[in-house]
């Protein structure tokens, strides 16, 4: 049994619990999403680095592609048909992001002026995101060739881990709340939550992959980092009311 039939049989089997912690752990994840245009379009700063957008679109639109073969393969099976039109999703709001950061003078800015001397232009940004991605998706076909075919779930946790450890590091840098805030971070405590512990969707589906001591540690590292993070952002003055007098994103 390859991976993707281990993934179809897990699904297939009637448990309903894996149906509601696989709804949830994708809901959290676009919620995560839905907070980085948000921030972009008010604030326009990002919650997340931009090394993490162009990994996650490697990530995402190789399993997009894959999961819509896998779904063909398999009699257009309803789940990775699912799964492939929701990592489109995630694709198209990770470019929506990448493209409101190159837009705004000020995400620019941070995200690509320490580069080129204090700042960049929208050409010079453009570059850095296609070297970037010209690097992750190889990176993506390294794993999978590590892994095998169909290990959707053993690079999926590695999304988990960057959302956990990635984004804390840029809003430290900014000692604000701007372009983050305390919904994103809870939301990576909750995504921390959800991913790690033994009623996963990773340790329902391949307990022999996933339910061992180091995955748990892992997860009580990533989850003591993001907790960190949320209890640093609670210390950064609350954000105000702009001046269209809209209610500032929490």
């Amino acid at each position: 049994m390859n991976n993707y039939e281990t993934m179809m049989a897990a699904f297939s089997s009637g448990n309903n619990l894996l149906t509601v912690v696989g709804g949830i752990t994708y809901f959290i994840g676009f919620l995560q999403y839905v907070y980085s245009v948000r921030l972009l379009v008010r604030e326009k700063l990002t919650p997340f680095p931009v090394w993490m957008h162009t990994f996650y679109i490697a990530h995402d639109s190789t399993w997009a592609f894959l999961f819509f073969c896998a779904s063909f393969h398999y009699g257009w099976n309803p789940i990775f048909l699912f799964v492939s039109i929701a990592h489109m999703a995630w694709v198209l709001l990770e470019i929506i992001s990448l493209v409101l950061i190159v837009r705004w003078d000020n995400s620019r800015r941070e995200q690509f002026g320490l580069y080129f001397g204090g700042d960049a232009t929208s050409k010079q940004a453009l570059l850095m995101i296609v070297g970037q991605l010209a690097a992750f998706y190889p990176l993506m076909n390294l794993c999978l060739h590590f892994f095998g075919e169909g290990s959707y779930m053993h690079t999926a946790i590695l999304t988990q881990f960057i959302m956990a450890i990635g984004p804390g590091v840029l809003w430290m840098r900014r000692g604000s709340r701007a372009g983050g805030g305390m919904g994103i971070a809870l939301c990576l405590i909750g995504s921390t939550v959800i991913s790690f512990q033994p009623w996963s969707i990773w340790v329902i589906t391949m307990p022999e992959v996933f339910d061992t001591p180091w995955f748990y540690l892992m997860g009580a590292g990533c989850l003591a980092i993001t907790v960190f993070y949320a209890v640093t952002v609670s210390r950064f003055p609350a954000k105000v009311a702009g001046t269209d007098g809209k209610k500032p994103i929490w």
